[in-house]
């Protein structure tokens, strides 16, 4: 505090001015008067900024974080991966196992195209779960996850990964390869597991919050 007789820094804990001997107590409070802009300033500046580099360093230590990551990685490269296989013989009569990914099915190259545009698009909303897993990651790191601060918007990756799920699985092209001689592969294990890291991380940092 700043003596108001003789404008000297009076050290804390005392109740007068070493300079002028001015009693503190006898001397009224400073005031500050901070403006409706200046708060406005001050939050943007508090505001979460990028900080990838943060973001990278802080993952082995919070492995939370690190599941959520692992849980969103996952889930967007799981519709690249093989959703369904089937064994079949070429000219020569040799047994071959063909694996066809979400855009495979989708209708994009032959063989176990099912030429189907909804499996296309589960697909796309995997992926855009994903993204959106990724973001719910980098909490206190990017602006983008301010966006995702609320309880909604952090589980509407869960959502919608489901929904995809559920979609394919009631998908009628997709019943009626497995009822010939489809299997389902690995890419829809590869979906599940990044859904089940993704919910328990957001379940238990929401009860560590708390």
């Amino acid at each position: 505090m700043v003596c108001k007789e003789c404008g000297k820094e009076i050290p804390e804990g005392r109740m007068y001015c070493d300079a002028c001997l001015g009693d503190m107590e006898a001397q009224e409070p400073e005031v500050i008067t901070i403006s409706r802009a200046q708060v406005m300033k001050a939050e943007k500046k508090m505001r979460t900024k990028w900080d990838l580099v943060g973001y990278v360093k802080a993952l082995p230590k919070k492995n939370l974080r690190l599941i959520m990551l692992l849980g969103a990685v996952l889930t967007y490269i799981a519709p690249f991966f093989a959703w369904m296989s089937k064994s079949y013989a070429d000219v020569n009569e040799q047994k071959k196992m063909h694996f066809a990914s979400l855009f495979d099915l989708g209708g994009k190259r032959d063989g176990m195209a099912l030429n189907s545009s909804a499996v296309t698009v589960v697909a796309l909303i995997l992926m855009l779960a994903g993204i959106f897993m990724l973001i719910c990651s980098t909490k206190g790191y990017t602006p983008l996850a301010d966006v995702f601060e609320g309880r909604i918007m952090k589980y509407l990756p869960v959502v919608l990964t489901v929904f995809a799920i559920v979609k394919f699985f009631l998908t009628k092209s997709v019943r009626s390869a497995w009822k010939a001689s489809a299997k389902p592969s690995y890419g829809i294990v590869l979906c599940i597991l990044g859904l089940i890291l993704y919910s328990i991380s957001i379940v238990v940092e929401e009860k560590a919050e708390k």
